[in-house]
C-alpha cells in the first residue's frame, strides 16, 4: 500500500484554529501509523526501488510432514522461520529461493521416527547459488549441505544461521548452526 502523505496539504492548515489542528494532528497520526510498519518503512526507504516492500517482515512457513523435495520462496525477507517434519527414513532437499544476503535464517526439523537426511540449496534475488555450511554445535563437525546430508535422527533439530557473501556480495554464503 503505497504511503499517501503529501506534505503541502500540512502546510494549507492554520494549526491555530483548533478544527485544524486536530485535521493536522490526525493527518500526521495517520502518516505515521502507515509509515512505522515493515511496509511503510521499506517504502520510505526504497528510493532507489531496490527494497521489496515485504523485505522487512518476516516469512513464516510451516512444511508439515514432509514425503518430498521442497522450495519455499523466501521473497527477499529479512527473516525466515521454517518448520518442518518428518516420520519416515528418507533424504530430502530443502531449497530457499530469493534468500536476501544479510536474512536470518531458522529452520526446526522435527524428526519423530527413524531418519532424516537433510540437504539445502538456495539463490540470492539475482539467481545466484548459496553455499551453505552447517556447524555441528556439539562437535564442532562441518557439512557442506549443498552436496551432504545431515543425519538426524529423532529429536527436535534447530538450523540457525545468517546469510552473507564470501569475499564480494557476488558469492553468497549461509552458515547455520545445528544441534
Amino acid at each position: 500500500m503505497p504511503l499517501t502523505y503529501i506534505p503541502l496539504a500540512l502546510n494549507s492548515l492554520d494549526i491555530s484554529d483548533p478544527r485544524q489542528a486536530r485535521a493536522f494532528q490526525l493527518q500526521i497520526c495517520d502518516f505515521l501509523s502507515a509509515a512505522f510498519t515493515a511496509a511503510g518503512l521499506s517504502e520510505i526507504l526504497n528510493g532507489a526501488l531496490l527494497l521489496k516492500a515485504n523485505a522487512l517482515a518476516p516469512r513464516i512457513v510451516d512444511l508439515g510432514t514432509i514425503t518430498i523435495n521442497q522450495t519455499v520462496p523466501v521473497e527477499g525477507a529479512a527473516f525466515l522461520y521454517l518448520r518442518l517434519s518428518s516420520a519416515i527414513t528418507q533424504t530430502r532437499t530443502l531449497s530457499l529461493t530469493n534468500l536476501a544476503q544479510g536474512a536470518v535464517v531458522s529452520v526446526i526439523a522435527v524428526v519423530s521416527a527413524n531418519s532424516l537426511s537433510l540437504k539445502m540449496a538456495a539463490t540470492d534475488p539475482a539467481g545466484q547459488p548459496y553455499t551453505i555450511t552447517a556447524i555441528n554445535t556439539a562437535t564442532g563437525g562441518l557439512t557442506d549441505l549443498v552436496s551432504s546430508a545431515v543425519v538426524m535422527n529423532p529429536s527436535t533439530n534447530l538450523f540457525s544461521g545468517q546469510s552473507g557473501f564470501i569475499g564480494t556480495s557476488a558469492t553468497p554464503d549461509l552458515t547455520v548452526f545445528y544441534r
